[in-house]
């Protein structure tokens, strides 16, 4: 949780000053689970980078030799005879299937939100369990204002417009569309 104090420390400056949608806030560091994804995008992040999770997919298993060009699995290193069992085609297979389903389960939790897309979720969409029974919103916990982590109207139409004109989904996918966004 310490890395995301950085980001919304960083995050409430510019929002202090109404920055925001001036600027293009892109997580990462463990965020290619869904669960913290959604946590980033809710904090404000306009998009996220995974690295760790997409290495794991095709098969490294962080034996951290990345810079010694020994890696065990022949995944980070340049030594033909450790490349020799690597199977690129295999890899990318492996590693668009975790895409393809880290990216369908953001889908699936902003549909749930009733959301159109994960960059719509806020902090009063997530809460944050403490313990058994006790819950704090996502903003408190961060020390969020109204509207922070949230895009603006320009933005959050131009999301709308490219995610089909579907400005609310229910848990089921369901959508409500509004006709005037359709061109």
């Amino acid at each position: 949780m310490p890395y995301r104090m950085g980001f919304s420390r960083v995050y409430g400056t510019f929002a202090e000053m109404g920055l925001t949608d001036d600027v293009a806030f892109i997580g990462s560091a463990k965020l290619g689970l869904p669960d913290n994804a959604i946590v980033a995008f809710a904090l404000g992040a306009d998009m996220i980078n995974v690295a760790r999770e997409a290495m794991l997919s095709i098969g490294c298993v962080q034996a951290q030799k990345c810079h010694t060009d020994h890696c065990p699995t022949g995944i980070a290193t340049q030594n033909p005879w450790l490349v020799h069992g690597l199977d690129p085609v295999s890899k990318a297979e492996r590693c668009a299937a975790y895409l393809r389903t880290l990216r369908k389960e953001l889908t699936r939790v902003s549909a749930a939100v009733g959301v159109a897309h994960p960059s719509l979720i806020t902090c009063a969409d997530v809460d944050v369990f403490n313990g058994d029974y006790d819950a704090r919103s996502l903003a408190s916990v961060y020390g969020y204002k109204d509207g922070w982590g949230e895009l603006g109207p320009e933005l959050r139409e131009q999301v709308l417009r490219l995610m089909g004109t579907a400005d609310h989904f229910d848990e089921q996918g369901r959508t409500s569309w509004r006709p005037e966004l359709v061109e």
